[in-house]
């Protein structure tokens, strides 16, 4: 990489001219690197597909995100290979979603010319968007980094999502200036913080420098969580909720496979469940500030297991904080509650079809992170308002191995499963309520 990219030591406040001018003359030979890469990876037996593409890549476009990637590499000392493919990998991605936006917003015009759509039909436009998508995750796989395709893999989420809320705050006079920070910030500012977090990440510095989204509240725009939010209201305004457990699918549960357990067990303790399938801790947050769910009740004991969702985009230690910050919430909204915070329960760490024996995950087959976030959880217990429980141990055999007859997914649970932590959390929550 061109040593000439010390940044740091370049005021740009003394400088004439646009900023943006001197940060690109920075990175210029690089930038035309970039540029052969994208006309390459363009490239494809499909003649429709770099025609479509070339279309709006070369129609201008000032090249932000990749510059901005290129400039975080030189910041950070990165003199490896990949700055030039993960540039790319985000050029290709922000032209992916230009191409969607165009479809789904109609649009005639992009960048002065005819839309792609207008041209080629949206079929093909969202298809070649796709194609783009795809690939910049080939080159992320070949900057062999895990992390990288982590940052990749959450902004590429948070973009569809920002996509989806926009759509659902359309023409809506009402949208209000948070909503639409949100879609902004998900939309265009995401892909703008992956492409400079590409190569932090790649250095080993990123803990610090990256934003951790499990901290922080984000509503779930898909219909059946809003739905099961919209419940939890009305449910809410009702009242006389005693013990109110929330969390995600494995807390759902208790509606199906633990059903007949919970009415033996929690429905004589005014019990009410609040759990959302796919919930990870940021949407259990949005759910209990902006969403309102503990609004006119005022429950003796909370019982919460969440995470194990955040497995995939989230550190333990990000999911910890993520933990943290909920149970900060129940304290400030519910001072007099008592929590009752357990360990997020075991699960398979890989395919089901590759472990020893199908019916059982071996010890060596589990996935490591749940106790890396329940040594940290553990902490939270203060002997007065918080009680941690971790009961993992008892949804194992005496090998360590995770039967499929209490998980026959190793992550749901089946009846049998219910009954376990029924048994494990009834006399604590009892206990807790007379205090």
């Amino acid at each position: 990489m061109d040593a000439s990219l010390t940044l740091a030591a370049r005021p740009l406040e003394d400088e004439t001219g646009d900023a943006l001018d001197a940060l690109s003359a920075l990175v210029a030979d690089d930038m035309e690197r970039v540029n052969a890469t994208i006309v390459e990876r363009m490239a494809s037996d499909v003649p429709m597909i770099p025609v479509l593409a070339g279309h709006l890549i070369q129609s201008g476009g000032k090249r932000l995100r990749p510059i901005l990637t290129l400039a975080a590499a030189g910041l950070n000392g990165y003199n490896g290979p990949n700055h030039i493919k993960l540039a790319t990998a985000v050029e290709f991605i922000h032209t992916a979603t230009l191409l969607h936006d165009d479809v789904v917003d109609n649009s005639d015009l992009r960048r002065g010319k005819k839309a792609a759509h207008m041209i080629w039909g949206n079929p093909a436009s969202v298809l070649v968007g796709d194609f783009l998508y795809s690939r910049s995750f080939q080159l992320m796989v070949e900057a062999d980094s895990v992390a990288i395709l982590g940052v990749l893999a959450n902004a590429s989420a948070v973009i569809a999502e920002g996509e989806v809320l926009q759509l659902s705050a359309a023409k809506n006079l009402e949208t209000s200036e948070e909503t639409y920070l949100k879609v902004i910030s998900a939309k265009t500012a995401a892909l703008f913080a992956a492409g400079a977090l590409f190569l932090v990440v790649h250095s080993g510095r990123a803990q610090d420098a990256k934003p951790n989204d499990a901290a922080k509240p984000f509503q779930r725009m898909d219909a059946g969580a809003k739905k099961l939010h919209e419940t939890f209201l009305e449910r809410a305004k009702k009242g006389g909720v005693d013990v109110l457990f929330i969390g995600d699918s494995i807390t759902q549960g208790w509606g199906g496979s633990g059903k007949k357990v919970w009415a033996e067990r929690f429905d004589k303790m005014n019990a009410a469940n609040f759990g959302i399938g796919g919930d990870r801790t940021q949407h259990v947050l949005w759910r209990i500030t902006e969403g309102k769910e503990l609004e006119g009740i005022d429950p003796k004991v909370i019982v919460m297991m969440i995470g194990t969702n955040n497995f995939g985009s989230n550190t333990a230690e990000q999911i910890a904080e993520g933990v943290k910050v909920i149970v900060a919430e129940f304290h400030k909204q519910k001072p007099k509650a008592k929590l009752l915070l357990l360990g997020v329960f075991p699960r398979g760490g890989k395919n089901p079809k590759d472990f020893k024996d199908p019916m059982v995950a071996a010890k060596d087959e589990r996935n490591v992170k749940s106790k890396g976030v329940n040594d940290i959880i553990s902490k939270l217990d203060d002997g007065k308002t918080v009680k941690y429980l971790d009961i993992t141990e008892k949804f194992l055999d005496d090998k360590g191995g995770l039967a499929k007859t209490l998980m026959p997914d190793f992550l749901h649970l089946s009846e049998k499963g219910y009954t376990i932590w029924a048994d494990a959390v009834q006399k604590p929550i009892e206990e807790m309520m007379e205090k």
